[in-house]
């Protein structure tokens, strides 16, 4: 089967999987991820780092499109001898100036010092993640890619304690808990090594998470990572309706780095999908605060309808707030103000309006 994606038309042994994770296979390809390698692109055009790993090939679709699209010195490893000789072919039918081994992404980067690593396994980081972080250059960048998110959203308690040693409540705001706890065990697993991972651009899509950080040695710069690491209280953060209870330790920084996410979308690449250039139009203000306002949450607690997200953004902008949407939630917003007491106020314009 032969598959078109930006400026790569790739061979497949099989029908791609239609959504989800799907299952690992020969030479597996995925579509729904193409946002991923879309936004890996225009971060890439951003940031311009000399050498890229595509750590896990595969189908080879990632690294054949940063050759052909940025231009970047380019290596893949793939450890499956099947899927390596599909990549290899796929290479080939592109003539992509990729370096690809049969071997393990961990032998692979015995061979050159990166400024970009990514890793993109299928299910959690865990097992690759310290590799990564000691293989690239100082203050270069890992991209990881994360599909556990039973584990990450507290969707199976126990599994986020026994991976994570965290506490996650699976509600409304669970996505981006799940990316602050990805982010923070990163940032602890770099700590460890004397280095500081801080995240340059992060999003949730579909059955992923994708966290792109810097790495950079120095024990003072683990340490001042650590600080941002701690428990987030709905109750006392949002709203007295919530639980009292201590969430985390997740990251409590910022998600992303306004200056990337500006420069990635001054990059107006020929091959982006529209859904990126969306994307990040969202990730300018998701730091906007941390956590946000669930319209749902609000409505449900003073047994009211839902207002149009519009009629709220428009009331609080009335009195002087500026909202803006989150890719975390379609009926959340966050708030340049007071979390609390926007809650406050657009509890107030429920109940007098919309019940």
């Amino acid at each position: 089967m032969i598959v078109n994606e930006g400026a790569a038309q790739i061979e497949l042994p099989s029908e791609p999987v239609k959504k989800g994770p799907g299952t690992r296979t020969v030479g597996f390809y995925n579509p729904s991820q193409r946002l991923n390698r879309d936004l890996t692109l225009s971060f890439l055009a951003a940031k311009r780092p000399e050498k890229f790993l595509d750590a896990f090939g595969a189908s080879g679709i990632r690294g054949i499109r940063v050759d052909r699209e940025a231009g970047i010195s380019t290596v893949m490893s793939e450890i499956n001898p099947a899927s390596y000789r599909i990549a290899l072919n796929n290479i080939e039918r592109n003539s992509a100036r990729v370096e690809i081994f049969n071997e393990s992404f961990e032998k692979t980067i015995e061979r050159h010092l990166f400024d970009f690593i990514d890793i993109d396994p299928y299910g959690s980081i865990i097992p690759y993640i310290d590799k990564a972080i000691t293989g690239v250059r100082n203050r270069g960048f890992v991209g990881a890619t994360a599909t556990d998110l039973s584990s990450l959203t507290g969707s199976v308690r126990a599994k986020t304690k026994r991976r994570y040693d965290a506490y996650i409540k699976t509600d409304m705001f669970k996505h981006e808990m799940g990316i602050r706890l990805l982010i923070s065990y990163i940032a602890k697993r770099a700590a460890v090594l004397d280095m500081a991972a801080t995240p340059e651009i992060s999003f949730w899509h579909s059955h992923f998470y994708r966290v792109i950080f810097r790495v950079e040695h120095g024990a003072a710069k683990a340490d001042n990572t650590l600080e941002q690491i701690g428990t987030l209280n709905k109750h006392k953060l949002l709203s007295n309706t919530y639980e009292d209870a201590d969430e985390g330790p997740v990251w409590k920084g910022k998600l992303s780095n306004p200056d990337t996410v500006k420069s990635m979308a001054d990059e107006k690449l020929v091959h982006s999908s529209p859904k990126s250039e969306s994307y990040l139009n969202y990730l300018e203000n998701e730091d906007t605060s941390v956590l946000f306002l669930e319209l749902s949450d609000i409505a449900r607690n003073v047994r009211s309808n839902m207002p149009p997200m519009e009629a709220v953004a428009q009331h609080l902008a009335d009195m002087g707030v500026k909202s803006h949407r989150t890719h975390y939630s379609f009926s959340g917003l966050k708030v340049e103000d007071s979390l609390m007491t926007a809650y406050d106020n657009i509890s107030k314009l429920m109940t007098e309006k919309y019940r």
